[in-house]
């Protein structure tokens, strides 16, 4: 073999290895400019002077609950204290963006912690999808709008109080992440729509059947979201009105005679609720020098809220 064609192999090993790492490093790049990796760990203690109306883990608390008094009317039974140690709402989410395809800017966003798999506070934390969604946006010269599709949260659950609860407001502010087609139109600086069709799924409606999503199901209509948004220097306010039809039911029991002999009988029957919900928010944020400060209201008129975690509901109104 010549000197030649012994000299060839390594250098062509070097420039493969050479080809390889600028791949590499052109992957890491892209990686890093258009995908974040986030999460944190968190504990929670928590305790209580009574009993309570709570969710997962006694974490996501309602009220307190009512006095309960013993048949000798010497002690109040939910008077008892309590107290619970969690790390399950440790999350990771990862975000992506900078993407363009033509004229459009695509993001998408999945997000998840272990607030799932309890009983009671026993078991094992599973890993629960909090939410999943791509956003498409579109850039005008005097109009921004996008198209938000997956679950998020609810439109009239997204600006929060900045508590230290879980709850973060419930049962007295809505509290939803929900499956949603979203799309926001932004004119100018100052103004902007926002449209809403929402299904229920984590958080769902209340009924004859308990909580359950076959309601909606059955009433075959989204719920829907229709909003203005003002933003104005450090202040921010929203105006909106929540609509939410379903079917609590889809048969029922009549007395027939049959054989001369009067039986119920199950028949199909057409009941429907819809509600409407008023929600208006305000927010006003500024700095005192370097520290941060903010104001917020919300309010919710609501019907039937429970499927947003307030408190509500709704009963017989007639027979015929």
């Amino acid at each position: 073999m010549s000197a030649a064609a012994i000299l060839l192999l390594p250098l062509s090993l070097q420039a493969a290895d050479k080809e390889k790492s600028s791949k590499a490093e052109a992957v890491k790049e892209h990686l890093e400019s258009h995908v974040q990796v986030h999460g944190f760990i968190r504990n929670y203690f928590a305790f209580d002077t009574r009993q309570s109306v709570s969710g997962t883990g006694d974490l996501f608390y309602y009220v307190p609950k009512d006095v309960k008094m013993n048949e000798d009317g010497t002690e109040d039974l939910n008077a008892q204290s309590q107290f619970r140690f969690l790390a399950l709402t440790s999350r990771l989410w990862v975000d992506v963006n900078g993407y363009r395809i033509a004229n459009t800017d695509i993001a998408a966003k999945i997000e998840a912690d272990f607030y799932c798999g309890l009983t009671d506070l026993g078991g094992t934390a599973q890993f629960r999808l909090r939410q999943a969604y791509v956003t498409l946006g579109w850039q005008q010269e005097k109009t921004r709008e996008s198209l938000k599709i997956g679950q998020a949260w609810h439109p009239m659950a997204a600006d929060m109080p900045d508590i230290f609860s879980l709850n973060t407001g419930a049962p007295f502010g809505p509290f939803s992440r929900t499956p949603v087609a979203q799309f926001d139109a932004s004119f100018g600086k100052h103004f902007g729509l926002t449209a809403a069709a929402i299904w229920e799924m984590q958080y769902r409606s209340a009924g004859p059947e308990g909580i359950s999503a076959n309601y909606m199901k059955y009433g075959c209509t989204p719920e829907f979201y229709f909003g203005v948004n003002v933003n104005a220097g450090g202040f921010l306010g929203r105006l909106g009105l929540d609509v939410h039809s379903i079917k609590p039911r889809i048969t029922g029991t009549t007395v027939r005679t049959v054989d001369g002999i009067p039986q119920d009988v199950d028949v199909k029957v057409s009941d429907r609720i819809t509600t409407i919900s008023p929600f208006f928010y305000a927010q006003y944020k500024t700095k005192f020098g370097k520290v941060p400060f903010s104001v917020k209201a919300k309010t919710v008129y609501a019907q039937a809220g429970e499927h947003v975690s307030l408190n509500g509901g709704y009963a017989v109104s007639s027979v015929n």
